[in-house]
């Protein structure tokens, strides 16, 4: 499990926490897992029982609690986009002052402090969302404040990203594994068709 203070420009840092979910079509037997049951039952058994467990998506931030059958151990699983939390994801915290994304692996999840895309091209959309020119744009406009708003889902899904040619992106790719940040900048530039008037502005005035 991540936190928003965990998610790292392109990666993350892992603090060691983990997230215990039992799911109900999974027909799990509270008692086989001693260990769990019992660290569980240190809280309030009525509390567990009474509606499930919280939305946490973030994209679609929903946040409702919903009523289930579960039984009191078991991890609400009704949700219809639950398995996206175990995709590969850019991630990135969304009432943080500091607009960073990091690439989250599978089987890794995120608090609901946070927002995440899934799907294809999450590389490239790292290094585009990272980038001075990228810093600069999202400083301006939404500030570098922090709460609610700061990093919303939709100042981010509205930006406007080009769609990367294949030679673009495996160049972004191989930047990003060799953690050439200042390559990733031009090739960003270049495919925005900066001057060099402009890119010394954006440079000078993005805060990373």
């Amino acid at each position: 499990m991540l936190r928003g203070r965990d998610i790292k420009q392109y990666g993350y840092d892992f603090a060691g926490l983990y997230l215990i979910c039992t799911f109900p079509s999974k027909h799990y037997d509270i008692d086989n897992f001693p260990a769990v049951r019992d660290y569980l039952l240190n809280f309030d058994k009525r509390k567990l029982e009474q509606s499930g467990t919280k939305d946490i998506d973030g994209i679609r931030g929903n946040n409702a609690r919903k009523k289930t059958n579960n039984k009191w151990f078991e991890t609400q699983d009704s949700i219809a986009y639950w398995d996206d939390f175990n995709k590969p994801k850019l991630a990135w915290n969304r009432i943080a002052n500091q607009k960073i994304f990091g690439i989250v692996p599978e089987g890794i999840y995120i608090q609901d402090s946070m927002h995440f895309i899934t799907g294809d091209h999450i590389e490239y959309l790292s290094a585009v969302l990272n980038s001075s020119l990228f810093c600069w744009l999202m400083n301006t406009i939404v500030g570098e404040s922090a709460g609610g708003n700061a990093g919303n889902a939709n100042n981010v899904k509205n930006l406007p990203i080009i769609q990367p040619t294949s030679e673009i992106e495996h160049k972004i790719i191989e930047y990003l594994r060799n953690n050439d940040i200042d390559y990733i900048d031009k090739l960003i530039f270049q495919i925005y068709s900066l001057n060099k008037e402009e890119i010394q502005f954006i440079s000078s005035s993005s805060k990373l």
